[in-house]
């Protein structure tokens, strides 16, 4: 097996080493997507210095502890894949526009979404997959099933947009006195695109196994052979949307991305994107411990970021009733308490005391009015924290002030925090 497979699946339990079983189905698509985000990653570093590729796979191995499914496993791998060329193409072009940058995500999730569908039709052509004997299907009739469901996909979205365009056209062309209100009007589109992506993935997978099933007459192993192939082709398409979510649009700030996330209305595909953020920022956090690679200022910033995110997913699991003892909560105590040592590890290296006696009573006021600037900063103005955090006792304030927060949302069941909720809702 390939040494990077062979770490990513191997965990510890009662100290010893053991490998955690996949069906042989999904862990072949588990090492073909391994390989594909190893070649796209290629030599790419992180500011650590070492090779890019060791961080999804990290964070793929996070998922496998807290016992993820192979979609989450395989979304991990590719999180980074997009987001990594358009920051290469920033570099090399500093002074390119948000738009052009945004333009570029978008054909590149196209060529991901071709790029992995394409491979993905020569690698299933081994078993267990699809096994060797009559009901083996050639290679062109896989790629075309691949190719014919893409097509499908595409196709419905651009009628989904067409019917969209449609009925905003209805509204738009009423009389004013009588037309609907703005509110009401995108509260009707949402409700027609739900509908219709709804419409799309469920219609999609068995009307391409109709056409293919008519076009070539097959018999009961072929349609066996069919049902997998179409099965993990919308698989895949799924992890491709699990991928997009989580990629940071250039334009969009941070806290446009993560209420992107939480608003997605697909409850299975935010339910994976969120174990995937959880996994990617445990494994950041974990990079951050060592000394030298990151400035207190820019600690504490991440650290923000991470109470920040993980009080809404707390919030999400506690409306969902979500039990303390289930992995995916599991995994929000950690990368919790993984944050918690990062603001310990900063307090000690500061040890300003003296201004804690300036906020004595008044810990929640002093914590919602240093929100607000780190807020600031998250819609846009990193300028304000290279100006404001030059002072170590301010450092050592937010650090103070961070921490009793956070050790909370690991340790208290019901505990969610309300100033970090009521700044997200922004009205």
């Amino acid at each position: 097996m390939d040494r990077d497979l062979e770490k990513l699946l191997s965990v510890v339990k009662d100290g010893q080493n053991q490998r955690i079983m996949f069906p042989p189905e999904e862990l072949q698509i588990i090492s073909f997507v391994l390989d594909y985000a190893r070649a796209k990653h290629g030599n790419q570093r992180r500011r650590n210095g070492k090779p890019y590729i060791v961080h999804p796979i990290a964070v793929a191995k996070t998922l496998v502890e807290y016992k993820a499914d192979y979609i989450s496993i395989c979304a991990g791998l590719l999180h980074d894949v997009v987001e990594e060329q358009v920051d290469a193409y920033q570099e090399n072009n500093p002074t390119v526009s948000d738009e052009k940058l945004s333009s570029l995500e978008g054909k590149l999730f196209i060529t991901l979404q071709e790029d992995i569908l394409s491979n993905f039709a020569h690698t299933v052509v081994e078993p267990p997959l699809l096994p060797m004997g009559k009901g083996h299907m050639s290679c062109d009739i896989v790629k075309e099933c691949v190719l014919q469901f893409s097509d499908l996909r595409n196709s419905y979205k651009e009628r989904t947009i067409d019917d969209m365009g449609n009925a905003l056209y209805v509204q738009l062309k009423k009389p004013r006195e009588i037309r609907k209100g703005r509110a009401e009007i995108m509260q009707e589109m949402e409700r027609l695109m739900e509908r219709k992506e709804r419409q799309l993935e469920r219609e999609v997978p068995s009307k391409a196994k109709r056409r293919l099933r008519e076009k070539y007459g097959f018999g009961q192993e072929e349609n066996d052979a069919l049902d997998r192939v179409v099965h993990y082709t919308y698989d895949l398409c799924v992890i491709v949307d699990i991928v997009k979510l989580l990629t940071r649009e250039k334009g969009i700030f941070y806290f446009n991305s993560i209420e992107n996330m939480l608003l997605e209305e697909d409850e299975e595909k935010k339910k994976h994107t969120l174990l995937v953020k959880m996994a990617d920022i445990l494994d950041n956090i974990r990079d951050m411990q060592k000394v030298g690679v990151h400035t207190n200022s820019m600690r504490l910033y991440r650290c923000f970021k991470n109470m920040f995110v993980l009080n809404c997913i707390k919030n999400y699991f506690v409306l969902a009733g979500m039990k303390h003892e289930e992995p995916p909560y599991k995994l929000l105590s950690e990368t919790c308490r993984m944050t918690r040592s990062t603001l310990c590890n900063i307090t000690n290296s500061l040890r300003c005391t003296e201004v804690l006696k300036q906020i004595k009573g008044k810990e929640e006021e002093a914590f919602n009015n240093r929100i607000k600037e780190y807020f600031y900063c998250m819609h846009g103005h990193k300028d304000v924290l290279e100006k404001t955090h030059n002072d170590p006792a301010k450092q050592y304030l937010d650090a103070v002030l961070f921490t009793p927060v956070i050790e909370k949302l690991a340790m208290d069941d019901r505990y969610v925090n309300s100033g970090l909720l009521s700044t997200f809702r922004k009205d």
